[in-house]
């Protein structure tokens, strides 16, 4: 099989069958929306909004297609790829244009074009004007003086004769979503996706040109958004205004795509990165384990209790695909640590900085990882995400103060005396019954007095950390370099 990738590609989509790649179910949600939008004869604009990640764009183009092969004039049009354009309104009818010119819409579509071009020239006078000054050094008036000089003599005449062409424009756009409508009985969708991505101007250009030349009835508008992102760049124009208020002012409704369950959204981002095939030839497997369904369980654990957003899944994902990278074929690479990590790295760096240059204990690792009061599944997995832990404040197995605090913690256990929370006794332990934390403290010291170095390693742990501390992500940043060694 091909090399790991650390981005994913964007599958096309099957026109006869645009749901058939759909792991998330985002079926149901586009069929509420059609059967919403559909009765709709006024003109409307919504929004759907959904964080990055949430399969707003793999939705919306699916559903572009479902609706084409229902019946429905559905055009789907990336802003972003357009956000070049100076006049965002030339996207918008030459994405009408594509779609419609080989339909029996063609003529009244070709009167849209027609109608276009002329409020083009009068919007987009002063914008060209600017645009070959500053190439040329020379005013458009001085190149264009007599074609224009009728045109300039008068700011009202130019102002009637540019509504004018507004309006005609406008009276042609009816014309074609009332034909479009006649023929189908159904509305004219036309979707906007990546909004947010658009440089701010563009985006809110794009927003202004729906509201003032396509309040249209038959036209229903579908803005694909992350509502918090554009708000930022509206910020970014307008200074701090109240976003939703400015919002409210271009759309009618706002839908929100579902949440998807985080368990199914990770299996799907690891079944798109093939995973399990790569693994399968290549990952390491010890006495049967295999080390990339060990790291799955774990994460849906952490996932669970801190709330993972699905950037965050993504990027879990993209760190792991970097360490697989980074060690050698069928080596170890101790999953029940790696997640731990990946975790302080993502989340909490400055702890993740103390862990690795040995300035903190190992209950504020453990508190952490595993939170107050979040349920815990006593298997396999998670107590040797626990034994991990511990295992990497002992230093090659050998005496220190650590091991002797932690060996001396595991035979209070075996004794089942009572405990209290401390520097070395994780939080995690108080809620667990006697005979739990006895049988975990004997199978520990077993463990250490049995390692196995290809698992169990400073070089193993060493090896993880060199990898995850290449990449600048998580809340802060700090270059310092770790020491050779854990809490010596």
């Amino acid at each position: 099989m091909s090399e790991l990738q650390i981005k994913l590609t964007e599958n096309n989509v099957d026109e006869n069958n645009p749901w058939s790649d759909d792991a998330l179910n985002s079926i149901a949600t586009a069929q509420k929306l059609t059967a919403i939008l559909t009765p709709q004869k006024n003109a409307l604009t919504v929004s759907l909004n959904g964080e990055w990640g949430s399969g707003k764009t793999f939705l919306l183009k699916r559903w572009q297609c479902d609706l084409k092969n229902n019946g429905y004039t559905a055009i789907y049009f990336n802003a972003w790829e357009d956000d070049f354009l100076s006049e965002p309104f030339i996207a918008i009818i030459g994405q009408l244009w594509k779609e419609l010119k080989k339909d029996s819409f063609k003529e009244v579509c070709e009167a849209v074009k027609t109608a276009a071009i002329p409020f083009l020239k009068r919007v987009g006078i002063s914008m060209l004007n600017s645009g070959i000054n500053k190439i040329t050094g020379v005013d458009l008036p001085e190149i264009v003086d007599n074609e224009l000089k009728t045109a300039s003599e008068s700011a009202f005449d130019n102002y009637v004769k540019l509504t004018d062409c507004r309006d005609d424009l406008k009276k042609r756009l009816q014309e074609l979503a009332d034909k479009i409508f006649s023929e189908k009985q159904k509305p004219l969708i036309f979707i906007v996706d990546e909004l947010d991505r658009c440089r701010p101007t563009f985006a809110i250009e794009v927003l202004e040109r729906i509201k003032h030349l396509f309040n249209i009835r038959h036209i229903i508008f579908v803005l694909g958004i992350d509502r918090k992102q554009l708000g930022k760049s509206i910020q970014a124009v307008y200074g701090n205004i109240d976003v939703e208020n400015y919002l409210h002012r271009f759309i009618d409704i706002d839908f929100a795509i579902p949440a998807p369950d985080h368990k199914k959204f990770f299996d799907a981002r690891w079944d798109s990165y093939e995973l399990t095939q790569y693994l399968k030839i290549y990952g390491y497997k010890d006495s049967g384990i295999d080390e990339g369904d060990v790291f799955k369980d774990i994460c849906y654990d952490i996932m669970a209790w801190h709330g993972f957003s699905l950037r965050e899944i993504e990027q879990t994902l993209k760190l792991y695909i970097i360490l697989l990278h980074g060690i050698n074929i069928h080596q170890p690479m101790w999953p029940h640590l790696a997640i731990v990590l990946i975790l302080l790295k993502l989340r909490n760096q400055d702890l993740y900085r103390q862990y690795i240059n040995h300035k903190c204990y190992v209950a504020d690792v453990v508190n952490y990882v595993v939170p107050e009061n979040c349920i815990q599944n006593d298997n396999f997995h998670y107590k040797q995400m626990i034994y991990s832990i511990y295992a990497s404040f002992i230093p090659t197995y050998i005496s220190s103060e650590h091991y002797n605090k932690i060996i001396d913690l595991m035979q209070k256990m075996e004794n089942k005396e009572p405990l209290s929370s401390s520097s070395y006794c994780a939080r995690c332990f108080l809620n667990k019954d006697p005979e739990w934390c006895a049988t975990f403290a004997k199978d520990f010291r077993l463990m250490i007095k049995n390692p196995r170095p290809e698992r169990y390693s400073l070089e193993t742990f060493w090896r993880v950390i060199s990898l995850i501390d290449l990449l600048s992500v998580g809340t802060t940043k700090n270059t310092k370099t770790p020491s050779s060694s854990v809490m010596a």
